[in-house]
């Protein structure tokens, strides 16, 4: 699972436009771990059918990695703050431009799936508690 980190790190430290790589034809094929897909059928409520058609994005699969990863092994108080700045840049920086975006099928429903997953990790209210 340390792979797609870090590919996700090395296509964000060289300023690889992401947005651009959520269409077909994809970079690598992605077999996601049992462990993601498990969590995010059972604890996040995905379904299936969206974990198959989304999670083949490797963008989108190695976010979702390395939100399941930091949620793993990363101590909880650097885990919070990451988690807040994620949640911040999904539910805030995001949303001041979705009209540039509004037309884009692929680019709304994959932002939909990967907030789901990111409400479930960096909510708030599940910092909260935890």
């Amino acid at each position: 699972m340390l792979h797609p980190v870090r590919t996700l790190r090395n296509a964000a430290a060289h300023g690889n436009c992401l947005i651009n790589r959520l269409q077909p034809p994809f970079s690598r094929n992605i077999i996601p771990s049992y462990d993601l897909r498990t969590e995010l059928m059972q604890e996040v409520g995905l379904s299936k059918k969206s974990i198959d058609k989304k999670l083949v994005h490797p963008i989108i699969h190695d976010f979702a990695t390395v939100l399941y990863l930091y949620s793993r092994i990363i101590p909880e108080p650097v885990q919070k703050q990451v988690f807040a700045e994620v949640f911040d840049l999904f539910d805030n920086r995001m949303l001041l431009h979705r009209d540039y975006y509004l037309h884009h099928d692929i680019i709304e429903s994959s932002y939909r799936f990967v907030n789901q997953i990111v409400d479930y990790y960096c909510s708030p209210k599940k910092l909260i508690v935890n």
